[in-house]
């Protein structure tokens, strides 16, 4: 089997970054200095620790995994989240899930990360069961690993509702003519969703 795989700890905090990132942030805090107090009297600050991401819940084979919002009073930010393994139990990819900010008939925003060690350029492959394969490109890379993050339409959130099983194909820079297969476990994908989408 071709070495390929995540190392998770490293980037659970990103991922919720680029989440909290599609919301609003909190209004800074209004300035009601008068300016007549002197620049030194000023007391440094340490910048806040942004909020860890914890696991909330597990529903079917998915987890609820969920991050304080950046708005003050508002409740946690979640997602539908699956470590997704190779043959040999390795972690490869993570596969998160989170109901679009325009609403549910903009469907769900997907982000799928792989290993640094990934070729680009053929994309991802996704399929669901045994419908047709979606192409999908990477969106960015950082040290931590590939971004490939894309809107779900309502159709194929209905596709998996209904699904036992999406598969994801990526291609291993150090062996561009071979393919991993990936399978993502659908079962509670509708609780699970609907856990997470506001009213």
């Amino acid at each position: 089997m071709i070495p390929f795989s995540l190392h998770t700890s490293r980037f659970s905090a990103v991922v919720f970054a680029l989440v909290l990132g599609a919301l609003p942030a909190a209004s800074p805090a209004q300035d009601t200095s008068t300016g007549d107090a002197p620049a030194a009297s000023a007391q440094p600050t340490q910048p806040a620790q942004p909020p860890q991401p914890y696991f909330k819940e597990d529903v079917g084979d998915w987890r609820i995994r969920c991050v304080g919002s950046p708005v003050e009073g508002q409740p946690d930010v979640c997602q539908l989240y699956q470590l997704l393994r190779d043959s040999n139990n390795n972690p490869v990819s993570e596969f998160t899930i989170l109901p679009s900010p325009d609403g549910p008939e903009q469907g769900v925003l997907a982000t799928i990360v792989t290993p640094l060690e990934t070729l680009l350029t053929p994309g991802l492959r996704l399929s669901i069961d045994d419908g047709p394969e979606q192409a999908v490109p990477f969106t960015w890379c950082n040290n931590v690993g590939c971004y490939a993050r894309f809107n779900l339409s309502p159709p194929d959130v209905e596709a998996l509702k209904s699904g036992i099983e999406a598969k994801i194909a990526i291609t291993p820079l150090s062996a561009p003519n071979q393919q991993v297969q990936l399978t993502s476990s659908l079962r509670g994908f509708t609780l699970a969703l609907a856990s997470v989408t506001p009213e």
